[in-house]
């Protein structure tokens, strides 16, 4: 996602949190295993239920779009309340090529 003029920020009295998190990356990573399997029972039926329409999606074609019942209301969300439309599957895998808007270099360097 990509922020423009127009995007709204949170104001800095939005950001504040009571405590904030003092661990770094290591120890994140260390307790991540521990933290997914607390939250195991709660995601099983989403994620049992979209690895199961993949599975059986369109005679085995496993396209992603199809299982994604969830994610269209949300899709439609965003782009009516903050005009962002959600790019096509593979979007971020590609290679991209920007023009600047200006030239940093000078003939000198």
């Amino acid at each position: 996602m990509t922020a423009s003029a127009n995007t709204e920020l949170p104001s800095d009295s939005e950001l504040v949190v009571p405590q904030e998190l003092t661990l770094s990356t290591p120890w994140l990573k260390a307790v991540v295993v521990y933290m997914g399997a607390k939250c195991e029972k709660e995601m099983n039926v989403e994620v049992t239920d979209y690895a199961k329409c993949l599975d059986d999606c369109r005679g085995g074609e496993m396209l992603i779009p199809y299982c994604r019942r969830l994610q269209y209301p949300l899709d439609i969300c965003v782009e009516e309340k903050m005009g962002i439309k959600r790019p096509m599957v593979g979007y971020f895998s590609k290679l991209h090529r920007y023009r600047p808007y200006y030239n940093t270099f000078t003939e000198n360097d």
